[in-house]
């Protein structure tokens, strides 16, 4: 996890992006000033049932990571590095991705992606 320090002294931003059917944009990159108040946060984001609209969540991404959008984003010459990590179930069964995940990439952003898997035993 991250330290107190790196949060409030802003060495990083976190922000939440939820998705199903649709996206939301839970916490934005400049909301918390705390590791704490982040946590508290994050605990009451409740789970969303639906598809995996995974197009839709990267769409977001984009968006919170443009510094006009105003999400909190720092501006592309401060040259931090701007990273998605996007936590799925599966394929996206609405939309494709690939024009999103290009978008992504085309402007400098690092993609990793956990997949969630329920496995009969």
């Amino acid at each position: 996890m991250c330290s107190y320090n790196s949060f409030n002294n802003f060495l990083f931003q976190i922000g939440v992006i939820t998705y199903s059917t649709s996206a939301r944009i839970e916490l934005s990159l400049n909301q918390h000033q705390s590791l704490q108040q982040f946590q508290e946060t994050l605990m009451r984001i409740p789970f969303r049932n639906g598809f995996t609209n995974t197009a839709m969540a990267l769409h977001y991404a984009r968006l919170m990571l443009t510094p006009s959008e105003g999400y909190g984003a720092r501006p592309n010459s401060e040259g931090i590095p701007k990273v998605v990590v996007l936590i799925t179930d599966g394929q996206s069964n609405l939309y494709p991705v690939s024009n999103y995940a290009a978008d992504l990439k085309n402007a400098g952003v690092q993609v990793f992606i956990i997949f969630l898997l329920k496995l009969s035993l």
